[in-house]
Protein backbone atom coordinates (compact mmCIF):
# COMPACT_ATOMS: atom_id res chain seq x y z
CA UNK A 1 0.00 0.00 0.00
CA UNK A 2 1.07 3.59 -0.67
CA UNK A 3 1.98 5.59 2.46
CA UNK A 4 2.88 9.24 2.92
CA UNK A 5 6.54 10.00 3.57
CA UNK A 6 6.83 12.15 6.71
CA UNK A 7 10.59 12.63 6.84
CA UNK A 8 13.67 12.06 4.67
CA UNK A 9 17.22 12.10 6.09
CA UNK A 10 20.58 11.79 4.27
CA UNK A 11 23.46 10.09 6.05
CA UNK A 12 26.47 12.43 6.49
CA UNK A 13 28.71 9.37 6.96
CA UNK A 14 27.60 6.83 4.36
CA UNK A 15 27.37 8.36 0.88
CA UNK A 16 24.12 7.64 -0.95
CA UNK A 17 22.37 6.27 2.14
CA UNK A 18 19.04 7.76 3.21
CA UNK A 19 16.17 6.87 5.52
CA UNK A 20 12.49 7.58 5.01
CA UNK A 21 9.99 7.74 7.87
CA UNK A 22 6.45 7.05 6.69
CA UNK A 23 3.03 7.09 8.26
CA UNK A 24 2.23 4.00 10.25
CA UNK A 25 5.52 4.05 12.20
CA UNK A 26 7.61 2.58 9.42
CA UNK A 27 11.20 3.50 8.58
CA UNK A 28 13.00 2.39 5.45
CA UNK A 29 16.65 2.65 4.48
CA UNK A 30 17.54 3.21 0.85
CA UNK A 31 21.10 2.49 -0.24
CA UNK A 32 21.35 4.34 -3.55
CA UNK A 33 24.69 2.66 -4.33
CA UNK A 34 23.09 -0.79 -4.51
CA UNK A 35 19.50 0.41 -5.02
CA UNK A 36 18.30 -1.70 -2.09
CA UNK A 37 15.51 -0.81 0.30
CA UNK A 38 15.16 -2.34 3.77
CA UNK A 39 12.79 -1.90 6.67
CA UNK A 40 14.73 -0.30 9.56
CA UNK A 41 11.84 -0.01 12.00
CA UNK A 42 12.93 -0.66 15.56
CA UNK A 43 9.90 -1.13 17.80
CA UNK A 44 9.63 0.25 21.32
CA UNK A 45 6.51 -1.39 22.66
CA UNK A 46 3.39 0.46 21.62
CA UNK A 47 5.16 3.82 21.35
CA UNK A 48 5.05 5.74 18.09
CA UNK A 49 8.18 6.84 16.26
CA UNK A 50 8.15 10.64 16.02
CA UNK A 51 11.55 11.72 14.65
CA UNK A 52 14.65 10.23 12.99
CA UNK A 53 18.08 11.89 12.59
CA UNK A 54 21.57 10.64 11.66
CA UNK A 55 24.60 11.13 13.91
CA UNK A 56 26.88 13.75 12.30
CA UNK A 57 30.07 11.68 12.28
CA UNK A 58 29.35 8.04 13.22
CA UNK A 59 27.17 5.27 11.70
CA UNK A 60 24.45 5.90 14.27
CA UNK A 61 20.85 6.97 13.88
CA UNK A 62 18.66 8.48 16.60
CA UNK A 63 14.98 7.59 16.93
CA UNK A 64 12.57 9.76 18.94
CA UNK A 65 9.50 8.12 20.49
CA UNK A 66 6.16 9.12 21.93
CA UNK A 67 7.22 8.03 25.43
CA UNK A 68 9.93 10.71 25.52
CA UNK A 69 12.91 8.48 24.69
CA UNK A 70 15.62 9.09 22.12
CA UNK A 71 17.19 5.75 21.20
CA UNK A 72 20.54 5.86 19.37
CA UNK A 73 21.23 2.79 17.23
CA UNK A 74 24.10 1.45 15.15
CA UNK A 75 22.65 1.07 11.66
CA UNK A 76 25.66 -0.95 10.47
CA UNK A 77 25.18 -3.50 13.25
CA UNK A 78 21.55 -4.67 13.00
CA UNK A 79 20.23 -1.47 14.62
CA UNK A 80 21.51 -2.47 18.06
CA UNK A 81 20.84 0.16 20.72
CA UNK A 82 23.91 2.15 21.70
CA UNK A 83 22.41 4.83 23.99
CA UNK A 84 18.93 5.45 25.38
CA UNK A 85 18.08 8.96 26.59
CA UNK A 86 14.74 8.67 28.34
CA UNK A 87 12.58 10.93 30.48
CA UNK A 88 12.02 9.73 34.02
CA UNK A 89 9.57 12.37 35.24
CA UNK A 90 6.02 11.28 36.06
CA UNK A 91 2.97 11.73 33.84
CA UNK A 92 1.18 14.95 34.81
CA UNK A 93 -2.59 15.50 35.03
CA UNK A 94 -3.29 11.99 33.76
CA UNK A 95 -2.15 12.80 30.21
CA UNK A 96 1.19 11.66 28.84
CA UNK A 97 2.63 14.61 26.88
CA UNK A 98 6.28 13.62 27.28
CA UNK A 99 6.70 12.49 23.67
CA UNK A 100 9.59 13.66 21.52
CA UNK A 101 8.53 16.16 18.84
CA UNK A 102 11.99 16.62 17.37
CA UNK A 103 15.67 16.47 18.35
CA UNK A 104 18.96 17.72 16.91
CA UNK A 105 22.64 16.77 17.17
CA UNK A 106 25.39 19.30 17.91
CA UNK A 107 27.85 18.93 15.03
CA UNK A 108 30.59 20.96 16.71
CA UNK A 109 30.94 18.43 19.53
CA UNK A 110 30.80 15.55 17.00
CA UNK A 111 27.40 14.54 18.27
CA UNK A 112 28.19 14.55 21.98
CA UNK A 113 25.21 16.80 22.70
CA UNK A 114 21.58 16.40 21.68
CA UNK A 115 18.73 18.86 22.10
CA UNK A 116 15.33 17.22 22.40
CA UNK A 117 11.99 19.07 22.25
CA UNK A 118 8.95 17.44 23.84
CA UNK A 119 5.20 17.70 23.44
CA UNK A 120 4.70 19.37 26.84
CA UNK A 121 7.05 22.29 26.03
CA UNK A 122 10.19 20.96 27.69
CA UNK A 123 13.55 21.15 25.90
CA UNK A 124 16.45 19.09 27.26
CA UNK A 125 20.14 19.43 26.42
CA UNK A 126 21.63 15.93 26.75
CA UNK A 127 25.23 14.82 27.12
CA UNK A 128 25.15 11.53 25.21
CA UNK A 129 28.47 10.35 26.67
CA UNK A 130 27.48 10.76 30.32
CA UNK A 131 23.77 10.23 29.48
CA UNK A 132 22.85 13.18 31.67
CA UNK A 133 20.83 16.36 31.17
CA UNK A 134 23.08 19.42 31.04
CA UNK A 135 20.34 22.05 30.92
CA UNK A 136 16.59 22.36 30.46
CA UNK A 137 14.37 25.01 28.89
CA UNK A 138 10.61 25.38 28.95
CA UNK A 139 8.04 26.92 26.62
CA UNK A 140 4.39 27.41 27.54
CA UNK A 141 2.77 25.57 24.64
CA UNK A 142 -0.65 27.00 25.54
CA UNK A 143 0.66 30.40 24.38
CA UNK A 144 2.79 29.48 21.36
CA UNK A 145 1.57 26.01 20.37
CA UNK A 146 3.45 22.74 20.09
CA UNK A 147 6.98 22.50 18.73
CA UNK A 148 7.48 21.72 15.06
CA UNK A 149 11.27 21.52 14.84
CA UNK A 150 14.44 22.30 16.80
CA UNK A 151 17.96 22.94 15.46
CA UNK A 152 21.38 24.01 16.69
CA UNK A 153 22.75 27.02 14.87
CA UNK A 154 25.73 25.42 13.06
CA UNK A 155 28.06 28.45 13.13
CA UNK A 156 27.68 29.11 16.86
CA UNK A 157 29.77 26.20 18.23
CA UNK A 158 26.79 24.62 19.97
CA UNK A 159 26.00 27.82 21.87
CA UNK A 160 22.70 28.77 20.23
CA UNK A 161 19.65 26.90 19.01
CA UNK A 162 16.28 27.70 17.51
CA UNK A 163 12.83 26.12 17.75
CA UNK A 164 9.64 26.70 15.80
CA UNK A 165 6.06 26.20 16.96
CA UNK A 166 2.66 25.78 15.35
CA UNK A 167 1.63 29.33 16.27
CA UNK A 168 4.15 30.90 13.86
CA UNK A 169 6.69 31.66 16.58
CA UNK A 170 10.42 31.11 16.05
CA UNK A 171 12.49 31.27 19.23
CA UNK A 172 16.27 31.53 19.59
CA UNK A 173 18.14 30.48 22.76
CA UNK A 174 21.62 30.70 24.15
CA UNK A 175 22.22 27.28 25.72
CA UNK A 176 23.58 28.93 28.88
CA UNK A 177 20.36 30.90 29.47
CA UNK A 178 16.93 29.60 30.49
CA UNK A 179 14.96 32.25 28.59
CA UNK A 180 14.96 32.64 24.83
CA UNK A 181 16.84 35.70 23.58
CA UNK A 182 14.67 36.35 20.53
CA UNK A 183 11.13 35.66 19.33
CA UNK A 184 10.02 36.07 15.72
CA UNK A 185 6.37 36.02 14.66
CA UNK A 186 4.97 35.80 11.14
CA UNK A 187 1.24 35.48 10.63
CA UNK A 188 -0.01 32.19 9.22
CA UNK A 189 -3.12 30.12 9.82
CA UNK A 190 -1.20 26.85 9.79
CA UNK A 191 2.14 27.52 11.48
CA UNK A 192 5.65 26.69 10.36
CA UNK A 193 6.21 23.33 8.74
CA UNK A 194 9.99 23.40 8.35
CA UNK A 195 13.10 25.42 9.16
CA UNK A 196 16.50 25.39 7.47
CA UNK A 197 19.76 27.07 8.38
CA UNK A 198 22.10 28.73 5.88
CA UNK A 199 25.50 28.60 7.67
CA UNK A 200 27.56 30.56 5.14
CA UNK A 201 25.25 33.59 5.42
CA UNK A 202 24.20 33.05 9.08
CA UNK A 203 20.54 33.02 8.10
CA UNK A 204 17.50 31.04 9.15
CA UNK A 205 14.85 30.12 6.58
CA UNK A 206 11.32 29.09 7.63
CA UNK A 207 8.30 28.12 5.55
CA UNK A 208 4.63 27.36 6.25
CA UNK A 209 2.27 25.00 4.46
CA UNK A 210 0.40 28.02 3.08
CA UNK A 211 3.51 29.45 1.41
CA UNK A 212 4.49 32.13 3.94
CA UNK A 213 8.29 32.25 4.02
CA UNK A 214 10.69 34.33 6.10
CA UNK A 215 14.45 34.77 6.13
CA UNK A 216 15.86 35.78 9.51
CA UNK A 217 19.31 37.25 10.17
CA UNK A 218 20.59 35.74 13.42
CA UNK A 219 23.26 38.41 14.04
CA UNK A 220 20.88 41.33 13.48
CA UNK A 221 18.03 39.41 15.18
CA UNK A 222 15.49 40.58 12.63
CA UNK A 223 13.52 39.40 9.62
CA UNK A 224 15.24 40.63 6.46
CA UNK A 225 12.80 39.15 3.94
CA UNK A 226 9.22 37.91 3.96
CA UNK A 227 7.76 36.18 0.90
CA UNK A 228 4.45 34.53 0.04
CA UNK A 229 4.48 31.65 -2.44
CA UNK A 230 1.32 30.04 -3.69
CA UNK A 231 1.12 26.34 -2.95
CA UNK A 232 1.23 25.45 -6.64
CA UNK A 233 4.75 26.91 -6.74
CA UNK A 234 6.01 24.87 -3.78
CA UNK A 235 7.59 21.44 -4.14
Amino acid sequence: SVKDVLQVEWSPVKVGFIVLRTEGNEVYSWDMNTNTVNNMWRSRGENSLTAVHFHPSMPFIGNGYSDGAVVICDYENKMDSVIILGRTDAIKHGEDRRGVIDFTWDHHSCGKYILSAYEDGLISLWDTVDRTIVNTFYVNTLHVGKFVAIRFLPWASGSFFTATTKSDTIMVWNVSQKDCISRIRVTSCFGYQAIKLIPSMRLLYAVTSTGNTIIYNIDQQQVICSIRFYRSHLS
